[in-house]
């Protein structure tokens, strides 16, 4: 179990308590059944006497059976599943910053991004004044001059 959990990136963790010792706040719990099954236990109602469980071949619909069935069928032993911590890729190293000024030592630090994006923005600016320019020439002097 612990391999196959690896392989979907959980964290896995045996333990072996009656149902009533399972840790509520780490539900939903793989129950192991008297029969080599596999239930999952979504939570317990003491008050109402009820269990709700997936169990196959419909795991995707928890049902609420009797919490005497449930204590009947389970074996003593239950898996605690979450998911593995990964760091985000993004920020892949955490560097100790340097006395510098908040804003350039910012520009100064991604000068290869600013200088594309002025290019760009030049470039945008120039076209944006040659169809004007284009226009008043087309009107002044081909039009009236046919």
């Amino acid at each position: 179990m612990p391999r196959a959990a690896a392989r979907a990136g959980l964290a896995c963790r045996l333990v072996k308590a009656p149902l009533e010792k399972l840790d509520r706040n780490l539900f939903p719990v793989l129950i192991l059944t008297q029969d080599d099954d596999a239930w999952v236990l979504h939570g317990i109602d003491a008050e109402k006497g009820v269990a709700r469980v997936s169990r196959r071949p419909l795991l995707e619909t928890p049902v609420e059976l009797p919490l005497e069935t449930v204590q009947e069928a389970y074996a003593g032993r239950a898996y605690y599943l979450r998911p593995l911590v990964r760091f985000d890729a993004r920020t892949p190293e955490v560097k100790k910053l340097r006395n510098r000024h908040w804003f350039w030592g910012v520009i100064a630090e991604n000068r290869r991004l600013y200088r594309d994006i002025l290019w760009a923005a030049f470039l945008v600016n120039l076209f944006a004044l040659a169809l004007p320019l284009f226009l008043r020439i087309l009107y002044n002097r081909i039009l009236p001059n046919q």
